[in-house]
């Protein structure tokens, strides 16, 4: 009984704090980049792998640790200084994703995920200058624009999220947050013979 009491006023106290956070960030709604007037002019694309969480998921994976190369920070998340080695045809779908698609909408809230960590980050530069970046985090499906000025919080779209993901998962397939689940397949109806 004092488990259900305890479980009963937890869900309560969640729900609640749930809903003081989604109604704070309504409040404070930053509006949606504008990405088609910030991305006027650019002319590289870049993406970086972010480093894995200071406190892995779990003890025993080996793709949460650190690799031993250079990093750096932005707005308080870290990546790998070398850039993803993209194809001709990734970028062109990157920049198709944020120049004709509407890959996100206004923030929902808080989500009791872990928190925001970037998985990936893409940076649009103009004659060799960073314009924009989205810092890219699967695990609660949200983006963070950070510009000179400002840094917006966002959620993706469902198509928003999996056309993100059909391009940069395969960079980070040991990683948990960029590992789809599949569903079981279902046994065959056919009966088979007994030997």
């Amino acid at each position: 009984m004092k488990r259900f009491l305890l479980l009963t006023t937890l869900l309560c106290f969640a729900s609640q704090l749930s809903a003081f956070a989604s109604a704070k960030r309504e409040a404070s709604a930053q509006p949606l980049p504008d990405l088609t007037a910030l991305l006027i002019g650019t002319d590289s694309l870049i993406v970086y792998e972010g480093t894995p969480r200071s406190f892995p998921r779990s003890k025993d994976s080996e793709s949460e640790k650190p690799r031993a190369e250079p990093t750096f920070s932005i707005a308080g998340q870290s990546f790998y200084a070398k850039p993803i080695d993209l194809t001709e045809g990734e970028r062109a779908t990157l920049e198709g994703i944020f120049h004709f698609e509407t890959p996100v909408k206004t923030g929902g809230g808080l989500k009791l995920c872990g928190g925001f960590h970037a998985d990936f980050m893409i940076e649009w530069r103009r004659k060799n200058e960073p314009v924009l970046r989205a810092l890219i985090c699967f695990g609660c499906h949200e983006i963070r624009f950070v510009d000179a000025a400002s840094t917006t919080e966002t959620d993706m779209t469902e198509q928003g999220r999996e056309r993100l993901h059909a391009v940069l998962d395969k960079y980070r397939p040991a990683h948990p947050s960029a590992t789809k689940p599949t569903a079981p397949k279902p046994e065959s109806a056919t009966p088979q013979k007994p030997e």
